[in-house]
């Protein structure tokens, strides 16, 4: 697989040279068991081949002299044709990591505990690719899990190259489990350590700061006692106030030394009738 991609490479070389009208588009999907599946897009832009004094078949056939295509184990080939550009695309599907990663053919996919790496070089044989105007040619990976480094364009979890202008060596690491998050171990347990040191330290505060509270309360409470006043509540208005009955004054009866001896009324005696 690592060879049919040195292949291509020299193929699609030599055809921008000459016309600068050509696409290529590559796909691989990582999947956890450590198999790719992936789409490879070869294809020139038409009337390029009769410009060059050939037909576009014939020319497509010079760029795969070598039955590149088809020396995919497992791979199906079928013709491309866009409206603009006409070709060839093969897929294939459950490839293993060690049919693509071969350091002495460019690109290298391989796995690190629980992440993929991607790296390497796609050898344009020292042509200057970015001078070259109307050609297409991307490299894009897929990862199970969150990318959580990449040196091309992220979208999602798949990191994609500009071969023509890419300057430096590709290089990408994700997680190789769906749902991953793409961090190393040890700096998941780095992460860990920090957040517990924080929420200790959170507690310990909160919790002096109450204690310190409590006790300022309580200081208070003791210092100032509050004054308890009685008092009877005044007579709302519609309530009638309390009756008070009068005192009757002190007579004082007559002793029986103070009474008047009664006697006789003058001209009423006896004699006095007599004489009448």
């Amino acid at each position: 697989m690592s060879r049919t991609l040195r292949t291509l490479a020299l193929a699609v070389v030599a055809t921008l040279t000459l016309s600068g009208c050509l696409k290529m588009e590559m796909s691989f999907t990582l999947h956890e068991d450590d198999t790719v599946d992936g789409s490879i897009v070869m294809a020139i832009q038409k009337g390029v081949g009769e410009a060059m004094g050939m037909s576009d078949e014939d020319l497509l056939a010079e760029l795969d002299a070598e039955g590149s295509f088809e020396d995919i184990e497992g791979g199906s080939v079928e013709p491309y044709d866009d409206g603009e550009f006409a070709g060839t695309t093969v897929t294939f599907t459950g490839q293993p990591l060690s049919e693509i990663s071969e350091e002495d053919e460019g690109i290298t996919i391989v796995r690190e505990g629980d992440e993929f790496v991607v790296g390497g070089e796609f050898d344009t044989g020292g042509e200057d690719m970015s001078m070259l105007t109307g050609a297409t040619m991307t490299l894009a990976v897929t990862f199970p899990g969150e990318v959580s480094e990449h040196n091309g364009t992220l979208e999602g979890t798949t990191v994609t190259w500009d071969l023509l202008t890419q300057t430096e060596p590709m290089s990408a690491r994700g997680a190789a489990t769906a749902g991953g998050s793409g961090l190393p171990v040890w700096l998941w347990a780095v992460i860990g350590a920090v957040v517990l040191a924080g929420a200790a330290a959170a507690v310990i505060i909160v919790t002096r700061r109450r204690s310190s509270e409590d006790a300022a309360t309580e200081g208070e409470d003791a210092a100032v006692e509050p004054e308890v006043e009685t008092f009877a509540p005044a007579p709302t208005a519609g309530e009638d106030a309390p009756v008070t009955e009068p005192i009757a004054p002190t007579v004082e009866l007559p002793t029986p030394e103070a009474t008047i001896e009664e006697g006789p009324v003058e001209g009423t005696g006896p004699e006095e009738d007599n004489a009448r």
